[in-house]
């Protein structure tokens, strides 16, 4: 779907998936403002990996009414190996805002607990600018931004798609 056309969407009606709008984000402008993030966030990514680990990929997943259905664990970047497209992710990262949240973090529990569980996930609220960090097997989440597994600030990433 373009940017065009989920700009002009009416805002979703409360309990219908309507793909992109399904995440409950409301109006046009708060869509675009999530999927603008999520690829300027990913692109941040995939630059600073290609320079330091470029075996790896952070890819963005589209949702559908098929997937959601199906059950599967919807997330809005995950790094992988590059050459194992459906392989497991290493690390996720959710962006919310505030009436999303508990469903974010939601999927990132899920995503800890499957067959083969990430090894590091953050969440951002844009809502309110806050990052929280989650590791399996610990509970509750920390204010890090550090990416162990990939070395990288998420914070940094973040504070310059705010900076334009």
């Amino acid at each position: 779907m373009s940017i065009e056309r989920i700009l002009q969407k009416e805002a979703p009606q409360p309990g219908t998936f309507t793909g992109l709008s399904g995440a409950g984000l409301g109006s046009p402008e708060a869509e675009y403002e999530h999927w603008e993030l999520i690829n300027d966030v990913s692109t941040s990514i995939n630059i600073h990996l290609r320079n330091s680990k470029p075996n790896f990929i952070a890819g963005t997943e589209a949702v559908s009414d098929r997937s959601v259905k199906k059950g599967y664990k919807v997330y809005d970047i995950g790094i992988k190996i590059r050459k194992d497209k459906k392989g497991p992710n290493i690390v996720l990262i959710e962006v919310c805002h505030n009436e999303t949240l508990e469903n974010a973090v939601d999927r990132i529990m899920k995503n800890f607990s499957s067959a083969k569980p990430v090894k590091e996930a953050f969440l951002f609220n844009y809502s309110d600018h806050t990052l929280r960090y989650y590791k399996p097997g610990v509970t509750g989440y920390t204010n890090n931004s550090i990416c162990q597994e990939f070395n990288f600030d998420l914070d940094i990433f973040i504070k310059s798609y705010y900076s334009r």
